[in-house]
C-alpha cells in the first residue's frame, strides 16, 4: 500500500460520495448518468479504463515507476468502493426524504392526522423533533430558487443535529458490520469455494490484458468499444435533440398484452413488455457461470408463469413494498435457505473464526487472524445497533431480529455478486415487512412499526448500492494483487467514515440550495417512499383501533409482543416455498456438477434484476456457448476481448455523457 495509492483512494472516495449526490440531485434526472447505480459503479470503471488505457502508457514514456502498479490500483478501488455505497440507493438518496417530507406531507393526509402517525416517532430520528419549520421542512423541499448553492451558514444546520446525531452512527456501525461480515466469510467463498468473482475476474483480466499490452493492439476489442460508444452517442443525442434518429436497444410487444390481459398482471409488467439490451450486461454474460447465465432468463419465464396461474386462482402476485407479498415473502424464504446453505458449507472454517474469536487458543492454528478480530468487531457493532435502536424505544426482541435480517439481507447480495455476477440486485422485501408479517399488527405495535420501517427505507429500500458486495470484491481483488485483507479492511473503513462526515454536510447544503424536489429527483424516491412507513403505520393503527386492540399493542412487554404473535398464513406458506426451493436446488448443485439451474432462479424471481438484465443475459449466454462448441478456446477469447471493448464503450461513453450533461446544467 502505497502513499498515493492511499491519499488517491480516500479522494476518490470523499469525491464519489460527496460529488455523486450533487451529480444525482441537481443534474436533471432525463439528462444523467448515475455516479454509481449498481456493484459494477461506472465511477470507479471508467476512470480505471482511462488510466489502463492512457494515462498508464503515457506515463510509461516517461517512467516506467511512474505508472500505477495493479497492487496500488486495486487499494484505490476497495477505498473508492467504499463511498460508491454513499451517495445513492446505499444511503442518501432516502435518508433526507424519508426525514423531512412525511413532516409536509402530515398535513395533507387525513389519516395520518387522525390517528397522529408522527406522534409515534421519536422525535431524535426527524429534523426539529418531527415539530413543522418552514425554514427547515419548506426549504429542504424547494430550495431557495436560485439555482445556485446558497451560503452554508444559511443552512439549518441545528434542526439536524439532533436526527445526525441518531441515526449516523448506525449508519456507521452498520458499515463497519458489512466490512467484518465480508473479511469472515472472504477466505471461505475466495480460497475454499473459489467463487468465481465475475466483477473481479473482469477487472484482473483487465489489468492483465493491459499489463501485457495485448488489450491496446487488439483489433476486436477496438471494434467493441466504438460500436458500443457510437450507438450510445446516437441515441443520446436525442436529449438535446427530440428529432433526432435513434438506434432502438429495446423491444416493445405490449400489443401481445392487449390479446392477452392477464400479462398486465404479471410482476414489473411495463418492463417485462418491453425488454431491453443493456451492452454492459451483454458483455458482462461473458464472466458468468454457465448456469447463472441460464437461471435468470428462466427466472423471469418462471415468475410470468406463476403470476399467470395466481391471478387464474384469485391469488393476487402484487406486493407492497413495506408489507410484501408472496413473491417477497418467497424471496425472504430463499434467502434464509441460502444463508443456511452457506453456513453448512463454510461450518468448519466458521467455526474455527468464532472459536478464534471467543477463546483464542483453542483455534490460533487454524483461522486467519483479520478474520478474526472482524468477528469480534462484528459482535460489538451488532450490540452497539441493538443498544441504539432500544435506546429509541425499540424493545430489544425486535431490534435483535431486525439486525439480523438486515445483515442477513446484505450477506446474501453479496453471494449473489460474488458467485453469480449479478452487480445490481434488488431483493425488494424489507426487513419490517418480515416482522410485520411474523409477528401482525397488534404484536408489532404502531411505534415499533414506524421506527422499523424508517430503519428499513434508509438501508434496504434499494440493495442495489449496499456496501458488502463492494468490500467482497475488492478483497478478492486485493488477493490477486497481492494485497492484505486487513489493510484493505482498515483502509475502506477509514475511507467509508471520511467519505461519510464529509458527505452529510454537502447533501444538506446541496438540498437547501436546489430542493429535494429538483430536476434531479425522481417520484420513486421523491414522493413514494417517504410515505411507506406512515401509510402502512396508519393503517395498522386504524385496524386497532376498530378492534379496541390499540392501547393493549402499546402496552405489551417485549417477550408478550412474541407469546402475542400471529403470522399469516400466506406469509408462512410462500416463504415456505422459497426455502424449500433453494434448499431443493442447491442440494442438487453440490451433489450433481452437471445441473444446469442455480438457486438464484428463486432468490430473485419478480425482481426488477430479472426484468433489466434478463434478456441481455440471455443473448450472451447464447453468443458464448455458440462460440465455445464452433469455434473452441481460440475464438472464446478474441470473443472475450471484443465483450471487454462492448463494457469499456459503455463505461466510457456513461461517464463522457455524465461530464456533459453536468456541463451543459451549470451553463444554464
Amino acid at each position: 500500500m502505497t502513499l498515493r495509492a492511499i491519499i488517491l483512494g480516500v479522494l476518490a472516495a470523499v469525491v464519489i460520495a460527496a460529488g455523486g449526490y450533487v451529480n444525482n440531485q441537481v443534474i436533471p434526472i432525463d439528462r444523467m448518468t448515475l455516479i454509481s447505480g449498481s456493484h459494477f459503479p461506472l465511477i470507479v470503471f471508467a476512470p480505471l479504463l482511462l488510466v489502463i488505457l492512457l494515462l498508464n502508457p503515457l506515463l510509461g514514456l516517461f517512467n516506467r515507476s511512474w505508472s500505477f502498479k495493479p497492487a496500488e490500483l486495486a487499494v484505490v478501488i476497495m477505498m473508492a468502493f467504499a463511498g460508491c455505497s454513499i451517495p445513492g440507493s446505499g444511503m442518501m438518496r432516502f435518508f433526507p426524504r424519508v426525514l423531512a417530507i412525511p413532516v409536509i406531507v402530515n398535513h395533507t393526509e387525513p389519516s395520518w392526522k387522525k390517528y397522529d402517525v408522527l406522534g409515534y416517532v421519536p422525535p431524535a430520528m426527524l429534523p426539529a423533533g418531527g415539530r413543522y419549520c418552514e425554514q427547515v421542512d419548506e426549504r429542504l423541499l424547494y430550495g431557495y430558487g436560485d439555482g445556485h448553492f446558497i451560503s452554508p451558514g444559511d443552512v439549518p444546520w441545528e434542526a439536524w443535529r439532533q436526527p445526525l446525531a441518531t441515526w449516523m452512527p448506525m449508519l456507521l456501525l452498520l458499515a463497519i458490520a458489512s466490512i467484518c461480515l465480508a473479511l469472515i466469510v472472504h477466505r471461505q467463498w475466495s480460497a475454499h469455494e473459489r467463487l468465481r468473482y465475475p466483477v473481479v475476474d473482469f477487472t484482473s483480466t483487465l489489468l492483465g490484458e493491459a499489463s501485457s499490452q495485448s488489450i491496446l493492439r487488439s483489433k476486436v476489442f477496438w471494434i467493441g468499444l466504438a460500436i458500443v460508444m457510437g450507438i450510445r452517442a446516437i441515441n443520446n443525442l436525442q436529449m438535446w435533440f427530440p428529432n433526432a434518429v435513434t438506434i432502438p436497444m429495446m423491444l416493445d410487444i405490449t400489443p401481445l398484452a392487449d390479446k392477452f390481459d392477464v400479462l398486465h398482471q404479471v410482476p414489473w409488467s411495463y418492463e417485462v413488455l418491453r425488454p431491453k439490451l443493456i451492452p454492459v450486461a451483454l458483455g458482462f454474460s461473458f464472466f458468468l457461470a454457465w448456469d447463472v447465465g441460464l437461471s435468470l432468463p428462466l427466472s423471469l419465464l418462471l415468475c410470468s408463469l406463476a403470476s399467470v396461474l395466481c391471478v387464474h386462482a384469485g391469488i393476487s402476485p402484487a406486493s407492497d413494498r413495506v408489507r410484501g407479498g408472496i413473491f417477497d415473502w418467497s424471496r425472504f424464504g430463499s434467502c434464509v435457505a441460502m444463508v443456511l446453505v452457506l453456513a453448512y458449507t463454510g461450518r468448519r472454517y466458521y467455526w474455527q473464526v468464532l472459536k478464534g474469536a471467543f477463546v483464542p487458543l483453542l483455534s490460533r492454528d487454524h483461522a486467519d487472524r483479520y478474520a478474526v478480530w472482524a468477528c469480534r468487531i462484528l459482535m460489538l457493532c451488532m450490540g452497539g445497533l441493538v443498544i441504539l435502536l432500544v435506546r429509541l424505544g425499540l424493545d430489544w426482541t425486535l431490534a435483535i431480529p431486525v439486525v439480523l435480517i438486515v445483515l442477513m439481507l446484505f450477506l446474501v447480495v453479496a453471494r449473489l455478486n460474488a458467485e453469480a455476477g449479478l452487480f445490481m440486485v434488488l431483493m425488494n422485501w424489507q426487513p419490517v415487512g418480515v416482522i410485520l408479517a411474523l409477528l401482525g399488527g397488534a404484536a408489532l405495535g404502531p411505534k415499533a412499526l414506524i421506527i422499523l420501517g424508517l430503519l428499513a427505507v434508509v438501508t434496504t429500500a434499494d440493495t442495489r448500492e449496499c456496501l458488502m458486495p463492494f468490500m467482497v470484491n475488492g478483497l478478492r481483488l486485493g488477493d490477486q494483487m497481492k494485497v492484505r485483507p486487513s489493510r484493505l479492511g482498515w483502509a475502506a473503513a477509514g475511507a467509508f467514515g471520511l467519505a461519510l462526515a464529509v458527505a452529510v454536510p454537502v447533501m444538506l447544503w446541496t438540498d437547501y440550495s436546489f430542493g429535494l424536489m429538483s430536476q434531479g429527483t425522481d417520484g420513486f424516491s421523491g414522493s413514494r417512499v417517504p410515505r411507506w412507513a406512515f401509510n402502512t403505520a396508519s393503517q395498522e393503527i386504524g385496524k386497532l383501533s376498530a378492534f379496541d386492540q390499540l392501547t393493549e399493542s402499546e402496552n405489551l412487554s417485549p417477550v408478550q409482543r412474541l407469546t402475542h404473535m400471529s403470522p399469516n398464513p400466506s406469509f408462512l406458506a410462500s416463504a415456505g416455498v422459497g426455502f424449500a426451493a433453494v434448499l431443493v436446488l442447491g442440494l442438487l448443485r453440490l451433489r450433481l456438477p452437471w445441473w444446469p439451474l442455480h438457486p438464484i432462479i428463486f432468490v430473485v424471481m419478480g425482481t426488477l434484476t430479472t426484468v433489466y438484465f434478463a434478456p441481455s443475459f440471455l443473448l450472451g449466454w447464447f453468443i458464448k456457448m455458440a462460440v465455445t462448441r464452433l469455434g473452441g478456446t481460440p475464438a472464446y477469447r478474441t470473443t472475450k476481448l471484443l465483450m471487454i471493448g462492448i463494457i469499456a464503450g459503455d463505461l466510457i461513453a456513461g461517464l463522457l455523457f455524465m461530464l456533459i450533461s453536468a456541463g451543459t446544467s451549470a451553463s444554464q
